[in-house]
C-alpha cells in the first residue's frame, strides 16, 4: 500500500491508480467523454507510431485530474481504427456514444 497518509487514503477510497508512463508524450487523437465530463476515453498515437486507447476519471472535489480507470493503455495496436474498435469491444458507454 502507498505510504504517504494522501496516497494511502487515495489507495483505500479507489484502489490503486495506475499512471502510463510517458503518456504526456502521446498524442491524442480523439477523447470521447460520457455526460458529465468526469469519464472520458482517449484515442493516442504513441511516439513509437503504435497506438492505444485508455478510460480516464477525474474528481472534480479532487486535484489530481485524470487517472486511468481502464488500464488498457499498455496495449497495442497497429492503427487508429484497431484502437478505436478495440475501445468499443471493452468499453460499453464508448460504443454507445461512437456507433
Amino acid at each position: 500500500m502507498p505510504g504517504a497518509p494522501e496516497a494511502r487514503r487515495a489507495f483505500l477510497l479507489r484502489g490503486p491508480v495506475f499512471v502510463c508512463p510517458m503518456a504526456h508524450e502521446n498524442q491524442v487523437l480523439q477523447s470521447v467523454n460520457l455526460e458529465g465530463e468526469a469519464i472520458c476515453v482517449d484515442i493516442f498515437r504513441r511516439p513509437d507510431g503504435s497506438y492505444g486507447f485508455d478510460e480516464f476519471r477525474r474528481d472534480p472535489e479532487d486535484g489530481r485530474g485524470w487517472y486511468s480507470i481502464g488500464y488498457h493503455g499498455d496495449q497495442r495496436y497497429p492503427s487508429e481504427d484497431a484502437a478505436r474498435a478495440a475501445a468499443r469491444q471493452a468499453v460499453a458507454w464508448f460504443a454507445d456514444l461512437t456507433a
